[in-house]
Order: C-alpha cells, then structure tokens, then sequence
C-alpha cells in the first residue's frame, strides 16, 4: 500500500519500482555490491601479483558493469522498459538519488584509492582510465537515453 508521498510505507522505499532495479534500494545493496568486488579482487590475488590484482580489479569492475548497465536492453519483469538500458530505469524511475550516485562515483573512488596503492604499469593505466570514462560518460545526464558508439540499441 503505498502513501501520498509515493513510498511503501512498510519498507520505506518508492512504490512502483520494477523489480529489474528494486533491489538497488534495498539496505545492504551497497555493502553487497562492494563485499562482491572485494571478494572479486581477492580471486584475482590468486592469480595475479597483489599490484596487478588491484590494477585489473577496477578495469574488470568497469567493464562488468558497462556491460550491464548499458549494454544490456531490457527488463523481464515490466515492458515499459523494454528499450531502456538498466541505467535508463535506475535514473527513470530513482532519479539522480542515492543509488545512481553510489553506482556513478564508485568506479571514480576505486581509481582514486588504487592510484595512491600502486605503482602503475603504463598499459594497465591508460586501459583503467578508458574504461572508467566509457562507464562514467553513459551515466551522465546529458547522455540519457543516448548509447555510447551505438551500442546497444534495438533499430
């Protein structure tokens, strides 16, 4: 039952959310998300040097979530956003609130944290900066609804 303030009031969260991004605005969703990358750069310190683990850690972070937020069309579970990308329905139907500012600035943060970690190695560098302009350029206002190079789109 929701309230005139457009809120669930025995969960606090808006009403009428599609379950695709329901779970953004769950409490704990944050902790969830960051304990998965944690727990993601733990498996690359099996495999790599502890450097390079935190190099490729924002790199795979970036393109993983690229992919998923706004190369990905679609939502099973409401046709009204059928076109939109997982991004295009977190700021549709969130706004700019509290969980698209958090998904926005954690690839900068985890940039910023690791450059002063690290020794950079020159190509892993220059291939972090790319991929967190391609993940951060999308989430931008001034993009909504537009695909960065085409991709993604239905036409």
């Amino acid at each position: 039952m929701a309230t005139d303030s457009g809120t669930d009031p025995t969960t606090d969260k808006p009403s009428g959310l599609s379950q695709n991004i329901a779970w953004t605005v769950h409490k704990g969703s944050f902790i969830a998300h960051i304990s998965v990358v944690m727990i993601g750069h733990s498996i690359l310190r099996f495999v790599f040097t502890k450097e390079i683990a935190y190099q490729v850690t924002p790199l795979l972070y970036n393109v993983i979530t690229f992919v998923f937020f706004h190369l990905i069309v679609g939502d099973p579970f409401d046709t009204r956003f059928n076109d939109h990308s997982f991004w295009e329905q977190m700021v549709e139907q969130l706004g700019y609130g509290t969980a698209t500012i958090f998904f926005m600035v954690l690839p900068i943060v985890m940039f910023i944290l690791i450059n002063h970690l690290v020794v950079w190695n020159v190509y892993l560098f220059y291939l972090n900066i790319l991929s967190l302009i391609l993940v951060v350029v999308p989430k931008l206002g001034f993009m909504h609804r537009k695909r960065v190079f085409g991709l993604g789109r239905e036409d």
